[in-house]
């Protein structure tokens, strides 16, 4: 939680900050006289973020840190806002300006005195409690640091901590704890010490193991050393020979005198080959008092496997287990552990005992100058991962992240043989045939080998059935996993790499040689290690496993040592980074489980043990619910279906789960591991995109969230701001980009309702979801007003968000006694409107965010012409708005405006005064856009008879329900009698004075002749659209398009004949930046400068009615990405595509949509190499040829066909499956029936929703 807490209130220090330095701040002071308040709240700001950014780093677990950064932050918000307050405030003009000016100045006055006020107690309570080191000390190395962090994880005094009672150095006797007879019961003894200590800690534990008290003792001791992968044969095959042979030194001292190797290795043979491994452990560890000494502990799942194989007998066995990581050492001895001293190896690093305490002491086990210790809270907080790992630890034994349960013992639930178990992949066999064959590739060189995927998906899992699979068995001359430890530590890393290969190289673990490679290895320096690793891989070959790799840091500090020699070597590793997967020779996508193979994992789980059912009725509904919250999680599934195996099996118990899902990952401790492995994600983001995630809390479950909108939300609230040369569109697309190749969040290409129009957006998944909501809840970041929602006073809220499903019955004081509003920055509204969502005390709002948002009408626009600082608003899809209020003029700070497909065709004048807007979007999207013209026609007829006869109803009944057509009735009116296009915009004179807009569309500038002129002045201009092209005006505008130097993006459009013919010749020479092109409308012919779009990614075409030729031209733009072809693209009545080798090299996506005569579509050789996706939507009639030569798309990852039943006949889809058979790539074909695509869409105008009767 507090890694949240540091992140956010970073992000809010970094807008303070800057709004304190900005020019509007230092006007301010100059006018109100606080230039030295000022000054001092800007450097005390500076001091708490380096602050915050150490504290970051650091993961500070302390509570009073928590606290204290939550009050930075806060004071933070309050800052910028007053800030942003002040400088508003003063550019409005008054009549009554000298005494308006007075006031303000002294209210302003009075606000800076009370923020640095503020400002002076939040420094002072630093220095009370001691949370800022004194900056003059001299500087910690890393080795110190390291020491200090740990050691304040145990005894730091204001977190969770371990109270010191007395200051004596303590001084533990490990031989005596171990012979204490105070508690009979199973001990476990956890020694953690420094990194680097490893000799050392070691050498006191074997001065304790080979005393003779404890030999006599304990009857059954051993020594494991573990490794990657743990291995629990190796493990239980190890510590039984040890048995084996202290019997026999045991019975050799009674009658021959010596025991040899030999006697135990027969021993070892017959018992192996009779099948009773397991049971002749089980006989040893039951019959005698055991000391077993477990080194290299690296992971609480490693130590959750182990110590179910010991069974607790009552006779004072021990277990020590040797650690690096101090969370690991507190998590095998309980929450309750006692801690102490060991012993001091310097001034700085000494070793620590975690031990359970005994009920009653009458021996103390420390010497007489010891320290007692008590502990009085958790080291580690419930809510911070346990494995340091990240997602090796669960992805290595997924039958242990299946009934993971804090504080509940799994020896009950698990045997023996269950340790044993080889991971079970289910719905991975596929998924594992095609890593093997990747790794059996030929290739005489080193190949290095990436699965990547989100945490949770079963990397380790997958990886690890491939290390051990029977079809690379000797392969390999050489063999090794590593799993990488976070913080990463290289020469931990080398040293463990180079005692595996030692191990490998002879058969025998390296701790058991005896011939000093294990202490020379423990005392290499790194370049040795590196050395020593080299070596021994030198001219063979080898199968080198890096498990859990997270950066490219750690990857530049590995791979560039491995022999890159002739010998056919891999490397395979596990990321959840694409951008480490990347730079791999080879890649493999894990992706979320099927449906199939997601039901059958969560039926393996839940009826475990038992014969296997099918689900039906409710049970297979609530299954199903559960399944879709997991998303195709494997971790989720099974972890999930093993807590609901030892629960009822019934329909109640299961929607249990499903309406709680939320509360039980927060406190269930049987589901902790979820949590675990997605926080682990989330505690390794950077603080700026801890804040970036966060915000997807704000959407509901399922909701795809558009790119475009997330983005601008993100710029509008400060998360993304200019950086030297890079604008904050650019930034917030980084963040975006860096959040995507993460695995976090799943970027979609999805197809709107109705309007088909194909929009990238993209889904977090269900469960880091609510990982999202936990943490803004923590930080009460966000408020949701839902079904499930309490209200009840709370602390400020900085983000609204009313959900569909809240009761809009409620009382209107509910947003104003209950919930104090005046402290929003954002309000969400999703579903229906109401009058009171809007408040004057809302006046800080930033982002008012009513997209698609049900009976918002124009008279409910007028409030938010009062809303001052905002700087993102969106009416998109609000069908029953048609005007804009002149107040919009004031928005003085609007930066995003978004109309979309609302019936608002022209604009108040006042809108030219937004002199800071920069995204500006409107019109509707065209019918004719995603719909052939012959649906159009199908479509208009009915609308026009519907429109009369609702204007008839209305008229005769005045039905309060019919009142919705009127508005529409008058909007068609008006634009027939002015000739409008309902398209596009028509915008007031004066919009060259919005210079700061580099989005601007869909602009009409048919009856606009100083338009063009208009937008020539607007020379940062990205992305621009324009309908209502014609001969009178295409010169002038083909002029100002031609100066814009900056422009991406570009659509034109017009209706009819002669359309676009003859009017864009004079666009030459083209923007050479423009990446997107869109032409619709009669063209015949492409203008020339088209092949000199060198950069053009992205071209649509539609209503072109073009030549075939055309389509040579297209295919020699080097860098087109995506083409689409739609109706009316090609003017034939029967078309057929044939695609020429070297043509389109760099396409990777066709896109054919209602191309009525489209016969036949032919890939040459070498045709498209790069091509991954056709998608075919209404094409193909009846008896059409079809597709040939799929089978040469070497690249071909899908092919996409949408359409009525009768569009694609059985030879069709014969056809097509067997060229697709034989593509080497075996792409995925998708078939889709339109008629429940249009079934599912949603009415195109508030008419159709309209509750009256057509036949009235």
């Amino acid at each position: 939680m507090e890694a949240t807490v540091v992140s956010v209130a970073k992000s809010v220090l970094n807008g303070a900050l800057g709004r304190a330095r900005s020019a509007a701040a230092d006007e301010v002071s100059l006018r109100v006289g606080v230039q030295r308040d000022l000054a001092f709240i800007n450097d005390e700001f500076e001091m708490m973020q380096t602050f915050l950014m150490a504290a970051d780093e650091d993961r500070a677990q302390k509570k009073l840190v928590k606290t204290w950064v939550k009050q930075v932050r806060d004071l933070g918000y309050d800052a910028e806002d007053c800030l942003q307050d002040f400088g508003i405030h003063l550019q409005k003009t008054s009549r009554w300006c000298f005494l308006r000016t007075l006031l303000a100045r002294r209210r302003i006055s009075k606000d800076i005195k009370v923020l640095k006020s503020r400002v002076e107690d939040v420094s002072q309570r630093n220095l009370r409690y001691r949370l800022i080191e004194d900056s003059t000390s001299k500087p910690a190395t890393d080795t110190e640091r390291s020491t200090n962090i740990s050691r304040e994880a145990i005894f730091c005094s204001d977190g969770p901590r371990i109270t010191v009672v007395k200051t004596d150095e303590p001084k533990v006797d490990l031989r005596r704890l171990i012979t204490s007879t105070d508690d009979q019961a199973l001990r476990v003894i956890s020694v953690w010490g420094e990194s680097g200590d490893d000799l050392k800690k070691l050498s006191v534990i074997r001065e304790v193991y080979d005393n003779q008290e404890i030999r006599t003792k304990f009857g059954c001791r051993a020594w494991f050393k573990l490794m990657d992968p743990f291995n629990p044969n190796d493990f239980l095959q190890c510590l039984l020979r040890q048995f084996y042979w202290a019997s026999l030194q045991e019975n050799g001292k009674t009658q021959q005198g010596a025991a040899t190797g030999v006697g135990v290795l027969k021993k070892m043979e017959m018992v192996a080959a009779d099948g009773h491994l397991i049971d002749e452990f089980d006989r040893y560890v039951n019959e005698n008092r055991y000391l077993i000494v477990i080194d290299g502990l690296s992971t609480i799942v490693e130590w959750d496997w182990i110590k179910t194989c010991f069974p607790d007998k009552k006779n004072g066995s021990r277990i020590i287990v040797s650690m690096e990581q101090v969370e690991i050492a507190r998590l095998c001895t309980g929450h309750s552990a006692q801690v102490a001293k060991l012993e001091l190896l310097s001034s700085r690093q000494p070793l620590y005992l975690f031990y359970d305490k005994p009920e009653s002491s009458s021996n103390n086990v420390t010497s007489a100058d010891s320290i007692q210790v008590v502990v009085t809270d958790h080291i580690v907080e419930e809510d911070q991962p346990v494995s340091m790992c990240g997602t090796s630890s669960h992805d290595l034994f997924p039958e242990k992240d299946s009934n993971t349960a804090t504080g509940k013992s799994l020896t009950r639930n698990w045997t023996m043989k269950a340790a044993l178990e080889q991971p079970q992949l289910v719905g991975r066999e596929g998924a594992m045939s095609e890593v093997i064959k990747l790794i059996r590739e030929e290739g005489d060189h080193l190949h290095v080998i990436s699965v990547w995927g989100m945490g949770g998906m079963g990397k380790t899992t997958l990886v690890r059935s491939v290390y051990g699979s029977e079809e690379l068995s000797g392969m390999f001359q050489k063999r090794a996993w590593v799993t990488i430890l976070h913080p990463f530590n290289r020469e931990q890393f080398f040293r463990s790499l180079a005692m595996q290969l030692h191990s490998d190289d002879t058969g025998k673990d390296v701790s058991l040689m005896g011939d000093g490679t294990e202490k020379r290895l423990q005392v290499m320096e790194i370049a040795d290690l590196i050395k020593e690793t080299f070596r021994l891989l030198d001219r063979l070959t080898y199968l080198i496993v890096l498990d859990d790799l997270s950066s490219n840091t750690e990857w530049d500090s590995i791979i560039p040592h491995f022999p890159k020699d002739e010998m056919a070597s891999r490397i395979i590793i596990t990321t959840r980074e694409a951008s480490v997967a990347s730079r791999c020779s080879k890649k493999y996508k894990l992706r979320s489980l099927g449906d199939d193979a997601a039901l059958d994992l969560f039926k393996k789980k839940v009826f475990s043990g038992t014969e296997m059912v099918d689900l039906t009725g409710t049970m297979r509904d609530q299954a199903e619910l559960i399944l879709k919250k997991c998303d195709g999680l494997p971790l989720a599934i099974a972890t999930i279906g093993g807590f609901l195996a030892t629960k009822p099996k019934t329909s109640l118990e299961w929607r249990k789960l499903n309406d709680h899902i939320s509360v039980e990952l927060e406190n269930n401790p049987e589901l902790e591991m979820i949590k675990t492995v997605l926080m682990s994600s989330y505690d390794g983001l950077p603080y700026h995109l801890k804040s970036c995630l966060l915000y997807f809390s704000i959407f509901p479950e399922d909701k795809n969230v558009r790119h475009g909108r997330l983005i601008r939300r993100w710029i509008a609230e400060g998360y993304s701001k200019e950086m030297r040369t890079k604008t904050a569109e650019e930034v917030a697309e980084e963040y975006f980009t860096d959040i995507i190749n993460r695995s976090m969040v799943q970027q979609l290409k999805t197809r709107a309702p109705y309007t088909g129009k194909i929009t990238d957006s993209c889904q977090v998944h269900d469960l880091m979801r609510e990982i999202c909501i936990s943490k803004s809840d923590e930080e009460n970041l966000v408020f949701v007003l839902d079904e499930h929602c309490t209200l009840q006073p709370t602390d400020k809220i900085r983000h609204l968000v009313v959900r569909g499903s809240w009761s809009r019955d409620q009382k209107k004081k509910v947003l104003g006694s209950v919930l104090d509003v005046s402290h929003i920055r954002s309000l969400t509204v999703f579903g229906e409107w109401k009058s009171f969502f809007i408040s004057k005390k809302m006046r800080l709002l930033r982002v008012l965010d009513l997209e698609d948002t049900e009976n918002l009408r124009d008279h409910d626009l007028a409030p938010i012409g009062k809303l001052h600082h905002l700087k993102y608003l969106s009416l998109r899809g609000c069908l029953y708005i048609y005007h804009l209020p002149d107040s919009f003029g004031n928005l003085s700070e609007l930066e995003t405006l978004d109309i979309r497909s609302t019936f608002v065709v022209t604009l108040p004048a006042s809108i030219t005064k937004l002199s800071k807007l920069k995204y500006f979007r409107a019109g509707l999207v065209p019918t004719d856009d995603v719909l052939p013209s012959s649906y159009v026609r199908e479509i208009d007829q009915p609308l026009k008879e519907f429109g009369l006869a609702a204007y008839k109803s209305y008229v005769q009944k005045k039905s309060i329900h019919d009142l919705d057509a009127v508005p529409y009735l008058f909007f068609q009116a008006r634009i027939w009698l002015r000739g409008w296009d309902e398209h596009g915009m028509k915008v007031p004179r004066g919009i060259g004075r919005m210079k700061a807009l580099h989005t601007l569309g869909v602009v009409n500038i048919a009856r606009a002749r100083a338009m063009p002129k208009e937008l020539k002045k607007l020379t940062w201009l990205r992305k621009l659209g324009v309908t209502g092209i014609n001969k009178k005006n295409c010169k002038e505008l083909c002029s100002a398009i031609v100066n814009h130097g900056r422009l991406l993006s570009l659509s034109m459009r017009t209706e009819g004949e002669p359309g676009l013919e003859g009017c864009l010749d004079d666009l030459s020479p083209p923007p050479d930046s423009l990446q997107s092109l869109k032409l619709y409308g009669y063209l015949v012919k492409l203008p020339t400068w088209i092949e000199q779009l060198q950069m053009l990614t992205k071209l649509t075409l539609r209503s072109t009615q073009l030549e075939y030729h055309a389509i040579l031209v297209l295919a020699k733009l080097p860098n087109l990405a995506i083409l689409r072809l739609c109706d009316g693209s090609f003017r034939w009545a029967e078309l057929n595509f044939h695609f020429c080798p070297e043509s389109f090299k760099s396409l990777t996506a066709l896109e054919l949509e209602f191309l009525p005569g489209l016969n036949s579509v032919e890939f040459e050789q070498n045709a498209m190499p790069n091509l991954e996706l056709i998608r075919v939507l209404h094409c193909f009639y009846g008896g059409a040829d079809g597709f040939s030569g799929i089978q040469f798309l070497s690249g071909l990852k899908e092919v996409s066909l949408k359409g009525h039943k009768g569009d694609f006949n059985e030879k069709f889809k014969k056809d097509l499956r067997e060229q697709l058979s034989k593509n080497s790539n075996k792409p995925n074909l998708k078939m889709e029936d339109m008629a429940k695509w249009l079934s599912a869409a949603p009415a195109p105008a508030p008419i159709l929703n309209s509750k009256f009767e057509t036949n009235n």
